[in-house]
């Protein structure tokens, strides 16, 4: 929980100059927010995400060209609970 994770879209071959990245969640656009941050240059995307129950689920990297577009993806599982994370300490 609360922990950051990277996931990496990377293209095989070559350098893209009109390349595009975009990322989905559950069939939605991630923007950036307090629990997404996203990073693209022209070889990659990474899509850094904290790790929260809402945040968990599938995960899509899409990549546009001239020359066609592809997707990969991944699903992200969190693990813990909120409890553990904010219980104070006995002691």
């Amino acid at each position: 929980m609360y922990r950051w994770k990277g996931l990496k879209c990377r293209l095989d071959m070559g350098m893209e100059p009109s390349v595009t990245f975009s990322w989905i969640h559950n069939n939605r656009t991630v923007t950036v927010s307090d629990n997404y941050k996203i990073r693209s240059k022209r070889r990659g995307s990474v899509l850094n995400i904290r790790g929260l129950p809402e945040t968990a689920g599938v995960y899509t990297c899409l990549a546009h060209s001239l020359a066609g577009s592809d997707q990969e993806e991944t699903t992200l599982y969190v693990h813990g609970s909120v409890d553990s994370v904010c219980s104070p300490r006995a002691g």
